[in-house]
């Protein structure tokens, strides 16, 4: 029971509740890229020098998620 509109993207370790309702275009990502540790190497290597680090997501039930929501 969960409304996905245009475009959403949803990456990694996401929990959605029940009747929650995303507009467009919106992003959810449960990790991100790590650059700090090794900003001169290579973008592909970046996240094996560094410990990337994913947190879970939960969004809860009856949630309305707006347009162009990070």
């Amino acid at each position: 029971h969960v409304s996905l509109q245009d475009n959403c993207k949803i990456i990694g370790d996401v929990e959605i509740g029940a009747y929650s309702i995303f507009a467009p275009n919106v992003f959810l990502s449960s990790s991100g890229h790590q650059f700090r540790a090794s900003p001169a190497e290579l973008i592909r290597k970046q996240d094996a020098i560094a410990r990337v680090v994913s947190r879970k997501i939960t969004i809860g039930e009856d949630v309305w998620i707006g347009i162009n929501s990070v």
